[in-house]
């Protein structure tokens, strides 16, 4: 009832809540004093209260609303209520219509489909505009959240639930109503004498899973002493704190050891200092690391790579749907996107004598003949690497010759006495990954292998006490910062 109490009840509440999105704004620096931002409205409560308490607090307000085209017609009537709201508060509206049912990917469900085409609207759309994106997320929702994750066993990451802020591609997202609850906002609406539009299937349990938690467990209200929302609350903020240490950990770890970070989606890791990385921590990384490969990350998969690389065979693999595989190497972890034979790369390339730099391959190729160093002389394997190699330029046949492997290729691998081996079964030994095989580039003198780059030189043209000359050779991935190998910072896309 519309009583003079239950009005000084909202009149109260309605100051509360600006005064408490303030100061959240202000805790966690989700907007600069009087900074424009883009609103996701879409004519609900708590989008419509977001709406509202921004403007109160002085923020310029863009209002982005996605109509979904559904629930027979119903959607259409939520546009023409925004458009109608944003014409008497005379705010900016961009609108925009899709009929999600139609353009639903395959194994997508409807509500995965509306978020995604959702999300990729409002990012096109403060990208144009240069704003961040303010959501109505609440405290609510948050418990929700929280609650569904609990069910389903989720770590620190997940029980941490919405975060205030996160990137929208380059764009922030941030959602100043996250420690609102429902029916504060709606009193606040009261209090302003703010419509708002009700979307009944919201009630409804058998819709989804949030729905028959909202019902079922978290339909008490908020002044029940049952009230499990703020504990809920609280157990997010401590997992989300939680959180925060193991990525410090984590980074921590990843600076001692030269793992790469997880977020880089590096495809080629050190076994060895993978295998030796803090179980948990380990098991953190590759949650990211799938993530950043575009794999979905599961507690299943997560264990069963834990699995595979201690138990795995070298020259396994690791099945990661679209984001490739991986490969069990002796020294690393290579992810690769197979291919066909027929798109191994075929090209070659001419070396001559006088030194140069090609492209081959999507390798860069850098080369010089000139005299050798004592040092090179007396330590020739401290001065070369897998993929800078030193070679007695008197011994070779020039010019030489870069190509990629072919069935039958032999070399005398160096250190073996001069005796001739299958490259495969040179590549075999050293627990080279079948696909990385197909795309080292190889180095010919005189039609004989001198050189497989990231494995190792022939016995050929070693450096001896002999020497005067050498041809020094490096082979770096295409797009690679000049300096940085496979493996390294850049990753290695094998």
């Amino acid at each position: 009832m519309n009583t003079p109490e239950n009005r000084a009840h909202d009149e109260f509440t309605a100051r509360l809540v600006v005064e408490e999105v303030e100061a959240f704004i202000n805790r966690y620096r989700l907007l600069s004093k009087g900074e424009a931002v883009l609103a996701a409205v879409s004519g609900g409560g708590d989008s419509m209260a977001l709406l509202g308490i921004l403007g109160e607090l002085g923020y310029p307000v863009t209002v982005a609303h996605f109509d979904h085209g559904t629930r027979g017609g119903q959607s259409a009537e939520d546009a023409a209520f925004v458009a109608t709201m944003c014409e008497r508060l005379d705010v900016p509206l961009v609108m925009e219509r899709v009929e999600v049912a139609n353009e639903r990917q395959r194994g997508e469900s409807f509500e995965m489909a509306a978020r995604r085409l959702r999300y990729a609207f409002l990012k096109r759309v403060a990208t144009e505009r240069e704003l961040a994106v303010a959501t109505g997320h609440q405290a609510d929702d948050q418990a929700e959240t929280v609650l569904m994750r609990l069910q389903r066993g989720a770590g620190a990451r997940g029980l941490a639930g919405i975060s205030p802020t996160r990137m929208l591609g380059m764009i922030r997202l941030i959602r100043p109503l996250l420690q609102c609850r429902r029916e504060a906002l709606r009193a606040y609406l009261r209090a302003r004498k703010i419509p708002w539009r009700e979307d009944a299937t919201n009630a409804d349990p058998s819709i989804s899973r949030r729905n028959w938690i909202r019902r079922n467990l978290l339909g008490t209200k908020g002044d029940s002493p049952e009230d499990p929302v703020e504990d809920l609350l609280q157990l997010a903020e401590m997992s989300r704190v939680t959180w925060w240490h193991i990525m410090l950990d984590l980074a921590r770890a990843c600076m001692v050891t030269g793992l790469p970070v997880p977020e880089s989606g590096a495809r080629a890791v050190s076994r060895s200092i993978l295998k030796h990385l803090d179980p948990y921590l380990r098991r953190v990384w590759w949650l990211l690391w799938m993530e950043s490969l575009g794999h979905e990350p599961t507690r299943a998969r997560v264990e069963a790579l834990e699995t595979w690389l201690i138990r795995g065979r070298t020259g396994s693999c690791f099945p990661l749907g679209k984001a490739g595989t991986i490969y069990l190497g002796r020294e690393s972890l290579v992810v690769t996107r197979e291919e066909p034979m027929d798109l191994v790369p075929e090209e070659t390339a001419t070396l001559g004598i006088e030194g140069g730099a090609l492209v081959m391959g999507g390798w860069r190729l850098w080369w010089e003949v000139r005299p050798i160093s004592e040092s090179e002389r007396s330590r020739p394997r401290e001065s070369c690497g897998p993929w800078r190699q030193l070679l007695d330029a008197d011994r070779l046949h020039w010019p030489l010759r870069a190509r990629f492997f072919r069935p039958g290729d032999r070399i005398r691998p160096l250190g073996m006495g001069g005796r001739s081996k299958k490259i495969q079964d040179y590549f075999t030994d050293r627990g080279v990954p079948v696909p990385e095989r197909r795309r080292l580039p190889l180095v010919e003198s005189g039609g004989e292998i001198v050189w497989v780059a990231g494995q190792g030189p022939s016995e050929t043209a070693r450096i001896t006490a002999s020497t005067r000359q050498v041809v020094e050779i490096e082979a770096v991935p295409g797009m690679a910062a000049p300096g940085t190998m496979p493996g390294e910072e850049q990753g290695w896309d094998a």
